[in-house]
């Protein structure tokens, strides 16, 4: 999940971005709408992925049902999978961040 770990830097170009558009002249800045429509929502979507593995990783309990390998390996498939959606997630959000500032820088 190495993505999760950029994702802080994603964020600080986009929202350096952002604040170069707001100082722009108002007729450039509308000229720029869709462009400051699509960072926010990048922005968005890389916020929501660190929540979400930031839960999950503070959620997880590795000693879950130690005593009960049956449960426990149910547990730890079901959070595998919860994992792999999240760097999926996590992956999605950087992908969509990086297309839009390589299109732009």
């Amino acid at each position: 999940m190495v993505g999760w770990m950029k994702i802080e830097g994603r964020q600080k170009q986009i929202n350096s971005l952002l604040d170069s558009i707001a100082k722009l002249p108002a007729k450039t800045q509308a000229s720029l709408a869709d462009l400051k429509a699509k960072l926010n929502e990048a922005n968005t979507a890389l916020s929501n992925a660190y929540q979400e593995m930031d839960v999950w990783m503070s959620g997880m309990n590795l000693d879950s049902a130690a005593n009960d390998l049956e449960v426990r390996i149910k547990y730890l498939t079901a959070e595998k999978l919860r994992g792999s959606k999240i760097t999926e997630m996590i992956n999605s959000s950087m992908q969509k961040a990086d297309s839009l500032l390589k299109a732009k820088l």
